[in-house]
Parts: structure tokens; sequence; C-alpha cells
């Protein structure tokens, strides 16, 4: 079963922060409503962080949809990354050829990519 919700916070910054929390089996059958939680996040707030301890599985929709998320922060001007994950996250991006070593072409410099791989071995923050 997947669950999804948003919580608001500030930055260190004083941007406005939408965390959301991702937690169960993240797939097809719920990325439309993935999405409008995403759209609904970027619109609350300046910086979103995906929480998603919680994930026991995410498909390749999902992978497809926070790229798309990510994408859509970078032309607002505004920040979407991974405040967690697991290694089920990081195991589906691996899989899906996801995996990054340097910046994407979409990535304009104010943020990473979300699929820069070796973060998230390093304390579990970045897929």
């Amino acid at each position: 079963m997947f669950h999804c919700e948003i919580s608001p916070g500030e930055s260190a910054e004083g941007r406005t922060r939408q965390i959301v929390k991702l937690t169960g089996r993240a797939t097809i059958n719920d990325v439309g409503r993935g999405k409008e939680l995403l759209l609904n996040a970027l619109e609350l707030g300046d910086e979103v962080l995906i929480d998603g301890m919680g994930l026991n599985d995410i498909d390749f929709s999902w992978l497809q949809l926070l790229c798309a998320a990510h994408r859509t922060a970078e032309s607002r001007g505004k920040r979407l990354s991974f405040h967690s994950t697991t290694p089920v996250v990081v195991e589906a991006v691996e899989a899906a050829g996801f995996c990054r070593r340097q910046q994407c072409r979409a990535a304009q410099g104010t943020t990473d990519c979300l699929w820069i791989c070796g973060r998230s071995q390093q304390g579990g923050r970045d897929a």
C-alpha cells in the first residue's frame, strides 16, 4: 500500500520548504496521485525535499515522475532533492540505468541532478 503526505517547514536560508514523505510501494498505480502531490508541493514551497525512508518498492514510472518534477522545479527556480532514501530506491535507480556521474542537461547549475549516484551510500541522502 502506498501513502504520501506533505509537511511544511523552513530552510536555514529562510526559504519555504515542503517535505514530501513517501511510504509503501510507489508504483504506476499511484503515479497520478504522486504527480498531483509533487506539483502541490512545488506550488507551496521554494524547496521540496523527498523523504523516501518509508519506501519498500519504487518502480520506473516513479523514477520518471521524480525526474520530471525535478525539471519542473528547475524551470521555476525552485529546488527538489532527496532528503533521505533507502537502498530500495538506490537499487531501482541503478537497475533502471538512471545513475549518473555528472549533471544532466536539464540541471541548470542551481541543483544537482537527482540521479548522481554514490552519495546515497554515504549517509543515505541522495539516490
